[in-house]
């Protein structure tokens, strides 16, 4: 969206969603029109690091196949408001919606559902149905833009690499906002809201060594070299990732993507249960300056051996390219065609 915006600032953007509307008002610089609502299912999670199958399976049962009324509805909403492009990331209503209101489409995805709950072999009878018809609504979109790393790849118009948001803030300036002197080091441990969990369990061995826990805290707090900041607050995500000197985190789309722009060394806990889960981590292993750790130690405290392991990795040597510029033209190019 920043990147469209970029190349086209008169673009108004309505976004339909349940994420905090307060995670679009951090990244865009301009306004957008919010709207809650649901627009897929994915995985009901039991802990940031397992699922809830029986929970999921529920709640595909009440939201597919999509609500012809809803599907009405927002249809004549984005008619009305002269929509001209319908982008979806992974979520198969907007396809639907697409398909009702005669307004083109984009799917954005590095997986789609169908592959994931089809990894599910215990519960495929169950799944099966949920497969076949998002399989069928995918495939219906107009534009297929794929981005890496890619759990399975398919023909698609585009295919790019990790997209991210921009840092706005150079380095010098984040630290000393945050009372980080030059030269020490600074880990950033990111665990998607979670990540007050997180305890280290031998500061006093790394004397010299800073960690900063976005999400943390309610407020800003500050622990001697431990320092703890809101979810939504005056700090921009990216600028933290490409201050530190390394992050630790769950290997997850939108960490990987931020640190591999980033060219930081990468301490990533790995999330087995999820199919995506492995074709992230051989990426990790394979394009970016990495350490494994385990979901046990990130719980019982990082220790001392394993921080300075991690820092000890040199930043990735090669300029990494963010995929959100060749998505965003790729999505002018659609606009500025006939539609």
């Amino acid at each position: 969206m920043a990147a469209v915006r970029r190349r086209r600032p008169d673009t108004v953007f309505h976004v339909y969603t349940t994420i905090d509307q307060r995670f679009f008002a951090d990244s865009l610089d301009a306004s957008f029109r919010y709207h809650l609502l649901q627009t897929d299912v994915g995985m009901v999670q039991k802990t940031p690091f397992s699922e809830n199958l029986p929970a999921t399976i529920e709640r595909l049962e009440r939201f597919y196949p999509c609500d012809g009324r809803l599907v009405q509805d927002l249809a004549r909403q984005l008619t009305t408001c002269r929509c001209r492009l319908i982008v979806c990331d992974i979520a198969p209503l907007g396809i639907a919606v697409g398909r009702q209101a005669g307004i083109a489409t984009v799917l954005v995805e590095n997986f789609t559902w169908d592959w994931v709950y089809a990894g599910y072999r215990n519960y495929q009878r169950e799944l099966a149905p949920f497969c076949r018809y998002l399989q069928e609504l995918f495939a219906a979109a107009d534009f297929h833009l794929q981005t890496r790393p890619l759990c399975r790849p398919a023909a698609a118009d585009i295919t790019t690499d990790p997209i991210s948001r921009l840092p706005r803030t150079d380095a010098v300036t984040l630290r000393r906002r945050l009372g980080i002197p030059p030269g020490a080091p600074l880990v950033v441990v990111t665990l998607g809201g979670t990540s007050r969990l997180f305890a280290f369990s031998d500061f006093s061995a790394c004397p010299d060594v800073y960690v900063v826990i976005p999400g943390g805290a309610e407020a800003l707090t500050v622990e001697g070299r431990l320092i703890r900041l809101p979810s939504h607050g005056d700090i921009f995500h990216p600028d933290l990732i490409h201050a530190a000197d390394a992050v630790v985190g769950k290997v997850g789309y939108s960490t990987l993507a931020e640190v591999y722009a980033a060219g930081v060394p990468f301490g990533y806990v790995t999330r087995p249960g999820f199919r995506e889960s492995a074709v992230l981590e051989r990426f990790v292993a394979r394009h970016m300056p990495s350490l494994q750790i385990s979901k046990q130690a990130l719980e019982t405290g990082l220790t001392a051996a394993v921080m300075r392991h991690l820092l000890s990795l040199p930043r990735s040597a090669v300029k990494q390219r963010n995929g959100a510029d060749p998505a965003g033209d790729f999505i002018c190019s659609i606009l500025e065609g006939p539609l």
